[in-house]
């Protein structure tokens, strides 16, 4: 999307709070900062061949054990090599890697084994290429993109060991 197209979908998405002075002086500046990162960041993506797509549900049986996991994933980009990125956004405060890998933040491993088995409709991934946690805060950078890096395994297999985890308790 080009930056003033999301500008004019921001417009229309504040509606009457525009004419509010604080929402224009605190909280506009803040969408347009965060809109130019994000425009910029998706620029880059697309024109490796990323294929988007977001708020996806999917599902896996923990077999035997008459539990099923749920997720929606709030994003999960397939590349041309038939690897996927899944990609989570928040606005608040950020797990960091080291929380993720260790399970103290699961939530992007248990949506890439959900992927990896199949359980994202039109998105079964031959591995995970990455992680990624999307960060909008609309300070002066407006967003980062923390990646998730396991130091002694693969993404595919932080994925393993997360619905493993899950499945022991």
């Amino acid at each position: 999307i080009p930056y003033n197209v999301l500008l004019e979908e921001g417009r229309k998405a504040f509606g009457e709070m525009l004419s509010r002075p604080g929402v224009a002086a605190f909280w506009w500046p803040r969408f347009e900062r965060m809109a130019r990162w994000l425009v910029a960041f998706e620029r880059g993506r697309r024109t490796e061949g990323a294929t988007v797509a977001s708020e996806l549900q999917g599902e896996y049986d923990l077999a035997g054990q008459n539990f099923k996991l749920r997720a929606r994933a709030d994003r999960i980009d397939m590349w041309p090599d038939g690897t996927a990125s899944i990609i989570d956004y928040k606005t608040g405060q950020a797990p960091t890697s080291k929380q993720v890998v260790t399970n103290l933040a699961p939530q992007i491993p248990l949506e890439a084994a959900i992927a990896l088995a199949g359980g994202f409709p039109d998105r079964r991934p031959a591995s995970i290429r990455e992680m990624l946690i999307i960060q909008l805060k609309g300070d002066t950078a407006g967003g980062k993109a923390i990646q998730i890096k396991p130091d002694d395994e693969t993404l595919d297999e932080v994925a393993t060991k997360a619905i493993s985890g899950l499945s022991r308790l």
